[in-house]
C-alpha cells in the first residue's frame, strides 16, 4: 500500500548539488559554480539566485504588476529602452580610439551571445523574448557594434556569432531585431552564425573552415571560463566577460591582440580577464 516515487539519478544529483551549493557557498562562489556547469546544472543552480541577484542589481525598479507578461515570474523588470534609434542617438555612441592607424587587427571577431551581447540568458526565460522588453543589449555592446558596421577601419574584419544555447529561433530572432546602426541590424552584421548546442571547439572549426580565418587573426569573447579555456587551447586569443562585455575588456582586447601581432606572436592562445582590465585602468 506505499507508493513510492523513483527520483532518475541526474535530478537527484542536481537537486542535491543546489541544495549544498546555496545554503555552502557565497553569491560569487556560487556564481562560478553555475558558469562552469552545463545547461542543465545552470538551470537548476541559478534559478534560486536569479531574483536575489536582480534586486541587488536594481533590476525590480520599474516593475509593473499589473503587466501579465509570460516572462514576469523570471525577468519582472519592465526596460524602459527604446527599440529603435534616432540618427542622434547613434552619433551619441563611444567610439574606441586604442588603436593607431596601421595596428593590427583582428580579422575575425566572435561574440557569444548569452551574458556577453545581451541579458538574461536565454535558458532563463519561459516564453519567447522581446527584445528590448523582456531581454536588452548591454551598452558597451550596443557601442562596439555599431562601430564595426560604421567605421571603415573595420572593413577588413568580418563579424560572428558563436552560442551553445538550445533556444536556437529565440536566438537567431533576437539577432535580426536587434538594430546595431541604422537600418542594419545584429544579424547583419554576422558573417557567421554558430548557434546550437555542443562544444565551442566545433563553432571554431567550422567558423576556420567558412571564413578562411586562421586561429591567430581571431578574437573571441565569452562569459564562461569553460569555453575560452576550450577556445584557448586551438590558439584564439580570448576574453572573459563574466558580466558581460565592458568598455574596458573592448579596449584591453585590441590593445593586446596589437601587441602581441607586433612581437610576431604565432600562438595567440590566452585569456584576458575584467581583472586585468581593472589593473590596466588605474
Amino acid at each position: 500500500g506505499v507508493r513510492t516515487c523513483v527520483v532518475p539519478t541526474p535530478m537527484l544529483f542536481s537537486l542535491t548539488l543546489l541544495s549544498f551549493t546555496t545554503t555552502t557557498f557565497s553569491l560569487k562562489t556560487q556564481a562560478a559554480i553555475i558558469r562552469k556547469s552545463n545547461n542543465h546544472l545552470r538551470f537548476m543552480l541559478s534559478t534560486p539566485l536569479t531574483n536575489i541577484l536582480r534586486r541587488r542589481r536594481g533590476y525590480y525598479a520599474n516593475t509593473n504588476n499589473n503587466d501579465n507578461n509570460d516572462n514576469r515570474g523570471i525577468l519582472s523588470s519592465r526596460l524602459q529602452i527604446k527599440a529603435s534609434k534616432t540618427k542622434k542617438d547613434w552619433d551619441a555612441l563611444p567610439v574606441s580610439n586604442v588603436l593607431k592607424p596601421g595596428d593590427p587587427r583582428p580579422k575575425l571577431l566572435v561574440f557569444d551571445l548569452d551574458n556577453t551581447c545581451w541579458t538574461p540568458e536565454l535558458y532563463q526565460l519561459r516564453t519567447s523574448p522581446k527584445p528590448w522588453k523582456d531581454i536588452r543589449l548591454f551598452k558597451p555592446i550596443q557601442a562596439i557594434m555599431h562601430e564595426l558596421a560604421t567605421k571603415d577601419e573595420w572593413k577588413g574584419t568580418k563579424v560572428a556569432a558563436a552560442s551553445r544555447t538550445h533556444q536556437i529561433n529565440w536566438a537567431h530572432r533576437l539577432i535580426s531585431k536587434f538594430e546595431i546602426a541604422p537600418e542594419t541590424s545584429m544579424d547583419d552584421l554576422f558573417s557567421y552564425k554558430e548557434i546550437y548546442p555542443g562544444s565551442k571547439r566545433k563553432h571554431f572549426e567550422r567558423l576556420k573552415r567558412d571564413s578562411g580565418v586562421s586561429f591567430d587573426e581571431m578574437l573571441f569573447f565569452d562569459d564562461s571560463t569553460w569555453n575560452t579555456d576550450e577556445v584557448e587551447r586551438m590558439g584564439v586569443l580570448c576574453v572573459f566577460c563574466p558580466r558581460g562585455m565592458t568598455t574596458d575588456l573592448w579596449e584591453l582586447s585590441l590593445k593586446e591582440f596589437a601587441k602581441m601581432k607586433k612581437k610576431k606572436t604565432r600562438f595567440m592562445g590566452k585569456t584576458l580577464s575584467a581583472s586585468r582590465a581593472s589593473t590596466r585602468r588605474r
